[in-house]
């Protein structure tokens, strides 16, 4: 039985999966990466991107496979973080500012927060490289 005959959708992600939901909260909890990102692609929409980056490229909640590559604490972290961020995102405004407006604004700084609180999970933000343990 072997990993490889399963269907798509049934296969464990790769370990980099992890690591690139850490990386998306490194840069929610960073509004210094958050600037340094708009420096580095002037063109990007970066108030959107990093909406999206989170709720749609990088975490479902309901996604057990991605579940799987995190400990239990670590999940429940990520979900705490994903309805935090899902409840104060919803207080944004709908033409959302440059980032240079949003991080100063509290809404978003609260953002900030949550996002570096929940990367203390994490040993201080930085990824083991240890398998988590269900």
């Amino acid at each position: 039985y072997r990993m490889d005959s399963l269907p798509e959708h049934l296969r464990p992600y790769p370990p980099s999966i992890r690591q690139s939901v850490i990386d998306v909260l490194e840069i929610l909890a960073s509004p210094d990466e958050q600037l340094e990102y708009q420096r580095n692609v002037p063109i990007a929409d970066v108030p959107a991107e990093l909406l999206c980056m989170w709720f749609d490229d990088s975490f479902r909640p309901n996604d057990t496979r991605l579940a799987a590559l995190f400990t239990s604490d670590e999940w429940n972290g990520l979900l705490a973080f994903h309805n935090r961020y899902d409840h104060l995102s919803s207080r944004l405004p709908d033409d959302l500012p440059p980032i240079s407006e949003l991080v100063t604004l509290p809404i978003w700084q609260e953002v900030v927060r949550a996002a570096a609180a929940t990367l203390t999970l994490f040993c201080n933000g930085q990824s083991t490289g240890d398998s988590p343990v269900a």
